[in-house]
């Protein structure tokens, strides 16, 4: 298994931290590697599942990844996925900190990409989240 837990401060309440992640239609300019959520307008509950055309890693050609959303609450989202030749659960949270909100997006990869190249996983991971976290927190920071 392959784990990525990234975390970062982000300078706003958890309140706007929140609403603005859960606005997918962001997504694209801030996730390099998710293109289209299915469903923009729909809200995010437990139980349903949802179509994310991605690009999982940099030269990958787009492919559409079915989640199924296992819990979402006020300032958690917990979703499993399935792709060829892995498997993931990803959670984002969100919780007050000092200067503002601690946002954490963390997953975690099994499945037969991640056992015959860790590294290359590990370093596509985090690549993807760490640059998502500091493009989420600048998108914050302009809308001030």
């Amino acid at each position: 298994m392959t784990e990525m837990n990234t975390s970062i401060v982000i300078p706003a309440p958890p309140d706007r931290v929140w609403e603005s992640f859960m606005n997918t239609k962001q997504w694209a300019a801030l996730f390099g590697g998710v293109l289209v959520d299915d469903q923009p307008e729909t809200p995010w509950q437990q139980g349903s599942a949802r179509i994310l055309k991605i690009r999982p890693f940099r030269s990958a050609r787009p492919t559409s990844v079915e989640i199924q959303v296992q819990a979402c609450e006020r300032y958690h989202l917990r979703w499993t996925s399935r792709a060829p030749g892995l498997a993931a659960t990803r959670f984002f949270t969100v919780e007050p900190a000092e200067g503002g909100s601690l946002f954490r997006n963390c997953e975690h990869v099994t499945g037969f990409i991640p056992r015959i190249a860790p590294r290359f996983v590990t370093r596509a991971l985090t690549r993807t989240h760490e640059g998502f976290n500091g493009a989420f927190r600048d998108s914050l920071a302009e809308m001030r």
